[in-house]
């Protein structure tokens, strides 16, 4: 009997896992032999562990989409475990706030890795359950009036903060603006409904969209027109406040268009995350002109290796874990319950001495006047209960992410509406990946609201007003 031949799927199964495990037995074998900085043949295991997850889980691969939650989060993790591995290996750490310690990167290594393999465990096995139905659709005039609402909170939200429409075009990207607002009004009721306020006014643009909707290709210009409207309706001084929502808009309206040629989407993405880091210098200035940016272009080519170092910060290194390993743990005791109050209005202020934010930055800076580290979440959990901890969390933390990204797909071509809050909810998610569980906090009061407003609108006013119809 003759026996098939395996298939390509087949074949480089075998060939990451026999990678991987191959290299993890170098490793046991020759970690005492390794200098104080042979950091590389350890740094190679998160690339070949993300390949293997990506060859041997199938519900673990991209979407032929173009923009899904499920691909943002790949893109995420291929910069976390392969790209930055690989600088790493050829340039060393690059963030001179994350020294290395005099020791193999064994325990850094293995909390990332143990950390992205129990994320795909929980994925694939929420991926094996059905999604469920899509949520109950508003009727047209709902709808309506729900953008003109939308509308209504983000205006008044902007005059408040801004003064006047022109104030919010010139002064709402720059970070003094958005520190001075703080300062003043921030700690008052009225700045905090201001705060929540300014993300309903994209999220009007989305609605005027979907209710303007025609019969026409993704591609055509009034979609372009609206991207337009929806990145001049998100300035803020935050990156992410601009970012989550013009790719929640651009992830519903072209939804249907599908990736033939994915490296060339991942070079295309490369001056992308470029323009995203020059904006640091743009929100920095003190007045915005456009006559500062050929000044701001030639100072940031000056420093173009601010680049490599701000991706390994943002995408998340290693490194960062290795604060957290010189910390005495029984001195300053747990503090995940603190690290999500550390942003909660009144309520955490007491809890804040003692969170990881300010654990973390003591150890990094020896003070936390300034605590502009985030702690890694998977740093975090390992911390407060080690390597179970680390692997439990991001098990529930996969098995989440794996819902949002179904509800988006189940909501996609039925109540687009939703879409778009399951869409953007998925995006402030990405914060248990690169972020920390405080800034997943901070997001959820005060950029989630739109969106939980939406699914709430939909849950619970669709079905009695079918029902009056």
């Amino acid at each position: 009997m003759m026996l098939s031949k395996p298939s390509l799927r087949q074949t480089e199964r075998l060939s990451s896992l026999s990678l991987l495990l191959l290299t993890l037995f170098y490793l046991g074998l020759t970690v005492d032999e390794f200098p104080n900085d042979g950091v590389g043949p350890t740094m190679c295991v998160l690339p070949l562990l993300f390949w293997t997850a990506q060859s041997w889980f199938p519900a673990f691969r991209s979407d032929p989409e173009l923009l899904t939650p499920k691909n943002v989060m790949l893109f995420i993790f291929l910069n976390k475990l392969v790209l930055i591995p690989f600088e790493i290996i050829i340039w060393g750490n690059l963030a001179p706030k994350f020294e290395p310690l005099k020791s193999p990167m064994q325990t850094e290594v293995g909390v990332v890795g143990l950390a992205f393999f129990a994320f795909v465990m929980g994925w694939a096995y929420r991926a094996r359950q059905k999604p469920g139905s899509p949520d109950p659709a508003q009727p047209g005039n709902g709808r309506g009036r729900l953008a003109w609402g939308y509308l209504g909170i983000g205006v008044w939200a902007v005059l408040f903060q801004y003064g006047s429409l022109t104030g919010y075009f010139s002064r709402a990207i720059l970070k003094e603006s958005a520190e001075t607002f703080n300062l003043e009004a921030g700690g008052s009721l009225l700045g905090l409904l201001a705060n929540l306020g300014a993300r309903f006014l994209p999220f009007a643009v989305m609605l005027f969209w979907l209710n303007d909707k025609r019969d026409e290709p993704p591609s055509c210009p009034r979609n372009l027109v609206f991207t337009g409207l929806c990145l001049l309706a998100s300035l803020h001084s935050n990156r992410a406040n601009i970012l989550y929502p013009v790719l929640t808009f651009a992830g519903v309206a072209f939804g249907a268009w599908r990736v033939r040629h994915k490296l060339l989407v991942l070079l295309l993405a490369v001056p992308a995350i470029v323009l995203v880091f020059f904006f640091g210098l743009v929100r920095s200035l003190r007045e915005f002109a456009w006559s500062e940016v050929p000044g701001l272009i030639r100072l940031f080519i000056e420093n173009i290796s601010y680049v490599p170092m701000a991706h390994q910060v943002y995408f998340g290194t290693p490194y960062q874990i290795t604060p957290l390993l010189r910390v005495n743990a029984d001195f300053y005791g747990p503090t995940l319950l603190s690290s999500f109050l550390f942003p909660v209005p009144v309520l955490g202020k007491s809890f804040r001495d003692t969170s990881g934010v300010m654990v973390y930055n003591g150890e990094i800076y020896g003070t936390v006047i300034h605590p502009d580290q985030v702690i890694p979440v998977s740093g975090e959990f390992y911390y407060n209960g080690g390597f179970p901890a680390v692997f439990l969390s991001h098990l529930a933390i996969g098995y989440a992410y794996c819902f949002l990204d179904q509800r988006f797909k189940q909501n996609l071509g039925a109540n687009q509406a939703s879409a778009f809050a399951w869409f953007y909810l998925a995006l402030l998610f990405n914060a248990t990946i690169f972020l920390s569980l405080s800034v997943l906090v901070q997001f959820l009061i005060y950029s989630a609201a739109p969106a939980l407003l939406l699914l709430l609108i939909n849950r619970f006013y669709s079905p009695l007003a079918a029902a009056r119809s």
